[in-house]
Formats: structure tokens, sequence, C-alpha cells
């Protein structure tokens, strides 16, 4: 059976700033970024909307196995507020898979990014 679906190994990277994670490095013997475990600041859940789960593959969507944000990854925050995270992750999403050319064929397979809060 033809399940069009593809696998990738993604690293997305979400940046934001934070006005409350500023400070003045002159007030810190120049300290300008620290690296923290990500459970302690917030960050924005982002869900992959497309995402390809032989269990649940027919509620798609808002099952928090499709966040990409997990507490196992670090963040770096700049003195100026700005926080960064860098998230590697194995997706296997829903992509129309056309091998009429294999073995010349192309595929283009879209990993859709969402968040039911926030405008990406």
């Amino acid at each position: 059976e033809n399940q069009q679906v593809a696998s990738f190994v993604i690293s997305h990277v979400q940046r934001w700033h934070d006005p409350k994670l500023q400070w003045e490095p002159e007030k810190f013997n120049g300290l300008k970024q620290v690296v923290m475990p990500q459970n302690l600041v917030w960050v924005p859940k982002l869900f992959i909307y497309n995402r390809y789960d032989m269990e649940h593959c027919i509620t798609l969507g808002m099952d928090t196995k499709n966040m990409l944000t997990e507490d196992r990854y670090d963040v770096r925050v700049q003195h100026t507020g700005h926080v960064k995270i860098n998230i590697p992750q194995f997706v296997t999403t829903l992509c129309r898979i056309d091998i009429n050319l294999f073995p010349f064929d192309t595929q283009f397979c879209a990993i859709a990014l969402a968040s039911p809060l926030l405008s990406v």
C-alpha cells in the first residue's frame, strides 16, 4: 500500500525577544549571554500539523507528540533579551509522492509548522 509519507531529520531554530530577560552586562562582570535549560524560560510551542503518526493518523495536529519543543534542549539568552533554541528532531510527514519519473524523480515535501496561539 502506498502510504505517501516521507521521513526527515530536521534542525528547527526558533528565535524571539523576551524583554524580561534583558540585563546590563556591566552589572554582571561583562556577561553578555547565558545558556540554560529550556524549562527555565518561556518557549513558544510549535506543532507539526502534517506529521504522520501511525497510531493517530486521523487525529493529526494538537497531539502533544507533534510538539517540537521538548524539555531536553538548552536555550541561548543574550543580554538584549533575544532568545534562541535549536531543536533537532526526526519527523515523518504526509507527503504526496510521484514516482512517474523514477529513477529521475524529484519530490517536494512540506513540513507545516504552526502555533495555535501565536502568529508564526
